[in-house]
């Protein structure tokens, strides 16, 4: 999936509310990937993702231009993390 050189950012946001059920899930973990790959590969990139049980709902955007440097998320406030 990564080319020569890519580079890849991972953000875990952690457990949080989701907005509004899916699939019976009140709760969801949030993680924030930032890579690079061959467009011709998001394909295979979705199906992979689609057979994974634990996931269920994500999202691939395309950014334009540089890959800007990743920003620390914080917690919200009252929102206590938890271990795993």
């Amino acid at each position: 999936l990564l080319g020569a050189g890519a580079q890849i950012n991972v953000n875990h946001w952690g457990k949080r509310t989701l907005a509004y059920a899916i699939k019976r899930h009140q709760t969801g973990y949030y993680v924030v990937v930032q890579f690079e790959a061959d467009p011709a590969m998001l394909p295979e990139f979705e199906r992979a993702i689609k057979l994974e049980e634990g996931v269920v709902r994500f999202l691939i955007v395309m950014l334009e231009g540089e890959m800007p440097a990743p920003v620390p998320v914080e917690a919200p406030v009252g929102v206590e993390e938890e271990d795993e």
